[in-house]
């Protein structure tokens, strides 16, 4: 801890202490700035900052006091007051221990040419905490999908991938990859694309999915549906069955019956019975029940224990910003950082 402690928030030294009183392995060293200029030379760091280090990684962070303890810009610009908005101790202090502990870290790459929609930053900074580096990825460009790519991801394209680029990405999935699709309705179709989910047992339906059902839908609009858990797939652990998520606008998708051997796909989020495809162009409405999430496994190696993973979340705003920050309660980051950190 580097601060005067006469000016720190005292909720920040005792909740370090509280890291320090569940394990052995850690320990809390207090750095008076006034008292010992040196301290901010020596530790490259300047006042109101926590330093994170491990000796045996050499790794070393620094976390400032403002990202624990949040306010409200707008607030204090308009009118002069300073407004917290959020105490994020057990986040950021998590994720440091994580990040200098850790030998490696999961490279994450989000695919880009298709119109894809830039990941939020609730979405960032949840991925941030988990220790994982991100960056962005054009096959056309690049060629080949990087030896480090612990994840891809496709988010809300709106333009087809080419046939080269499904070629790249079936290697890159016959070859233990984890793929991540959130696809949604678009006017353009998809062929290449629809051929890939096909591929790995789930058909994409090209039409917005409504949930007419009571209890599953928001806002008196059945296209904002709320939709049903299926928690055998271990896509939700840690997720309260209490806690619903939102898919506004979602399209959906069935799966194939007779899957091909060691191939298996398991949906976590559906609608009810009730649901409702609506062919945006005849607006012929087909009802019946509809996946929103399924994830994809299938064996690549029994003898090294790998699989690939290709999962598809048929919302394209599932984790858009907007979502997220008008409804803090729903249980979309959640979910969707659960699909990021599986198998990886």
């Amino acid at each position: 801890i580097v601060a005067d402690p006469n000016s720190v928030d005292e909720r920040i030294p005792s909740f370090v202490e509280l890291y320090k009183d569940l394990s052995p392995h850690i320990s809390v060293e207090a750095n008076d700035p006034v008292l010992r200029p040196d301290v901010l030379a020596s530790l490259d760091t300047e006042p109101g900052n926590l330093i994170v280090s491990c000796e045996s990684t050499g790794k070393k962070t620094s976390i400032s006091f403002d990202d624990i303890i949040q306010f409200d810009p707008m607030v204090y610009y308009q009118y002069g007051q300073i407004k917290e908005t959020a105490f994020d101790g057990e986040g950021q202090i998590t994720s440091a221990i994580r990040y200098v502990t850790s030998d490696t870290a999961a490279t994450v790459y989000t695919l880009t040419g298709h119109g894809e929609t830039a990941l939020s930053s609730a979405v960032s900074d949840a991925m941030d905490k988990s220790g994982m580096n991100a960056a962005d990825l054009n096959l056309l460009t690049q060629g080949a999908v990087p030896q480090d790519c612990s994840l891809l991801i496709m988010n809300a394209p709106v333009k087809d991938i080419s046939a080269d680029e499904k070629e790249t990405l079936t290697d890159y999935l016959k070859n233990g990859g984890h793929l991540l699709l959130l696809a949604g309705t678009t006017q353009d179709t998809l062929t290449n694309l629809t051929s890939l989910c096909s591929m790995y047992g789930m058909d994409l339906r090209n039409g917005f999915v409504a949930d007419p059902a009571p209890q599953h839908f928001y806002s008196n609009n059945p296209f904002n549906v709320i939709p049903d858990y299926d928690f055998s797939s271990g896509l939700l652990t840690g997720v309260d069955s209490g806690q619903a998520a939102l898919a506004v606008q979602p399209s959906g998708m069935t799966i194939q019956e007779n899957l091909r051997e060691g191939l298996s796909v398991s949906p976590f989020l559906t609608t009810s019975d009730s649901g409702i495809l609506v062919d945006p162009v005849t607006q012929e409405k087909t009802e019946g029940a509809y996946i929103l999430g399924a994830t994809a496994v299938e064996t690549v190696n029994e003898e090294e224990d790998t699989s690939s993973v290709f999962t598809v979340i048929a919302a394209p705003a599932f984790i858009d910003n907007d979502i997220l920050m008008r409804f803090p309660n729903i249980s979309n980051l959640a979910i969707f950082m659960n699909v990021v950190s599986y198998k990886l």
